[in-house]
């Protein structure tokens, strides 16, 4: 989990680092959290929310430009 200091407040729970961990470092510009784990597994987590959501919304403008038929039509279909 990662706390904001001087607040106490939870900032955000990070998922995806299963084994024990044994380094953990924040990028230069404090966007980026970087993880190393006891089996040599290495996870970095994206902390910038804004860039995050613009990835998410440039990821479904491109998947319904190209599946906006299937997309529409899908939801329409009755389930066995």
């Amino acid at each position: 989990k990662l706390w904001d200091v001087k607040s106490g407040s939870l900032l955000k729970t990070l998922l995806g680092q299963p084994d024990a961990l044994l380094s953990l470092s924040f990028s230069p510009d404090g966007q980026s959290l970087i993880a190393a784990g006891e089996s040599r597994s290495v996870q970095t987590w994206n902390l910038n929310l804004p860039a995050l959501m613009q990835q998410g919304c440039e990821r479904l403008r491109h998947y319904l430009t190209n599946h906006a038929a299937e997309a529409i039509c899908s939801s329409n279909r009755a389930t066995p």
